[in-house]
């Protein structure tokens, strides 16, 4: 009974320790990314006006390339969270940006080869 009376309040308080240190953890979950969104002006069509613009994902001072053609979210939808720090569900990847794009025999011009790098994967944002 004394042991027993002893080691009632030390399990408690080891209970409790390992309780508190949960706790303190981030609350991002799993495929949860914290990062800010950028957009860098590629080049401004001369047809149209318009100007065309890739968009980045800062994340640990490392820009992760948005790749839209894999994940739910649309242009449109990172406009508006452009200069701010959001909070994603998404992964990273590694492999080709954007599709080879083939030459020209009449002109002469070889075909530009994709960039290829880690790029991100955006399924949705959180508000």
């Amino acid at each position: 009974m004394k042991y027993l009376c002893f080691l009632v309040p030390v399990f408690l308080l080891i209970g409790c320790k390992t309780q508190k240190e949960n706790t303190t953890h981030s609350t991002l979950r799993r495929n949860q990314l914290e990062g800010t969104v950028l957009e860098v002006v590629k080049r401004i069509s001369r047809k149209s006006q318009e100007t065309v613009s890739e968009y980045f994902l800062k994340l640990n001072d490392e820009n992760y390339y948005i790749k839209f053609n894999e994940g739910y979210v649309t242009k449109l939808e990172i406009k508006k969270h452009l200069k701010q720090k959001i909070i994603i569900k998404g992964e990273i990847k590694t492999g080709k940006w954007e599709k080879d794009k083939p030459g020209s025999i009449s002109k002469g011009t070889p075909p530009k080869k994709a960039r290829v790098g880690k790029y991100i994967v955006i399924y949705k944002i959180y508000d």
